[in-house]
């Protein structure tokens, strides 16, 4: 992960061994994950009911006040966005940005 500036990234202790390697994120980061031999999910969470369910490898996650761009360079991932009382998912190809 590289943060950005005035960024800040969370994860509880033990979030390797957990089912789900789970993150929060405030801000912006780069994000490259290596699978585990075990398949756990990583799972980046903004404020907003915005998260990232990593598919693949290389994708950018910026938030701020204003709203959320991901930007995958490589692999996939899904979106799960919640706006109101609907869900939403997107799943995204290298390349494109969701904002």
């Amino acid at each position: 992960v590289v943060l950005n500036a005035n960024s800040t990234l969370r994860f509880a202790p033990g979030w390797d061994t957990q089912p789900d390697r789970e993150v929060w994120l405030e801000g912006e980061a780069f994000f490259s994950v290596t699978h585990t031999r075990t398949h756990q999910k990583f799972i980046v969470h903004t404020t907003g009911n915005f998260q990232v369910e990593v598919l693949g490898t290389q994708f950018n996650v910026y938030q701020r006040k204003r709203n959320t761009r991901v930007m995958l360079k490589e692999g996939k991932v899904k979106l799960n966005i919640q706006q109101d009382n609907a869900r939403e998912q997107v799943l995204m190809k290298p390349g494109e940005l969701v904002e």
